[in-house]
């Protein structure tokens, strides 16, 4: 945390020289720290595979970055590095009837466009925002149970979240702005394959895909961030 916020006090120095009007930047690059929730059906209906995402998981401080393009109307165009992350873990795997845990390893990548309106036209220095954004998003999660009895398996998330997100943006100067936010996700449409290498299994059975589309589901994250407008 602290060289992401020298980071900041840096920026706003070297920016102290900036122009006289927000509103003549083209661009911005945007460095935020963001802490989410996201949580999950507890079981999935006629599987006994193991699925430690079935319960939940935090991001804590998860670093983002993001490119801004300006758009009409003093609004903006965001696109975002959101989510990329490769990682190992012990984790507790909840199965249909059974409890387990398992070492998982996790690959997890998500991208974000955002359309962002501004709400304030005349240059301030707190502004208001509001964005209208869409996530695609990969996750890849293989267990490897630690009881020799159980099997290996592996769960594929594929899907896009929508989301409303407020904001509110403080001008450190000219050029050097800092940005909070509190993405409110309104969907979640994902596409899951659970496959299993239980040799009890016939071959045709060790893949399930279900399909989910969920109504503001249990995902919460809000961001800091401070940007540079170029």
């Amino acid at each position: 945390m602290k060289p992401f916020f020298l980071g900041i006090a840096m920026l706003a120095s070297v920016c102290s020289h900036a122009q006289s009007e927000t509103t003549t930047y083209k661009y911005a690059v945007k460095a935020s720290q963001q802490a989410s929730f996201v949580g999950q059906p507890a079981t999935i209906p006629g599987t006994n595979i193991y699925n430690a995402q079935s319960v939940f998981g935090y991001d804590i401080l998860q670093p983002t970055i993001a490119f801004q393009i300006k758009a009409a109307n003093q609004n903006r165009h965001e696109i975002e590095l959101s989510t990329l992350s490769i990682s190992e873990n012990e984790s507790r795997a909840i199965g249909e009837f059974t409890y387990q845990y398992a070492h998982v390893e996790a690959t997890r990548i998500a991208v974000r466009y955002e359309y962002i309106f501004n709400l304030l036209k005349k240059n301030a220095r707190i502004k208001p925002y509001i964005g209208l954004a869409a996530q695609p998003y990969y996750e890849q999660y293989f267990f490897v149970p630690t009881y020799s009895i159980s099997s290996s398996s592996v769960d594929k998330h594929i899907g896009i979240r929508g989301y409303v997100v407020p904001h509110i943006s403080y001008n450190i100067s000219t050029r050097v702005f800092i940005d909070f936010n509190i993405p409110f996700c309104i969907f979640n449409a994902q596409r899951l394959k659970l496959t299993t290498q239980d040799p009890m299994l016939q071959h045709s059975e060790r893949n399930r895909t279900y399909h989910f589309i969920d109504m503001l589901p249990p995902v919460f994250s809000a961001r800091l961030g401070v940007g540079v407008r170029l």
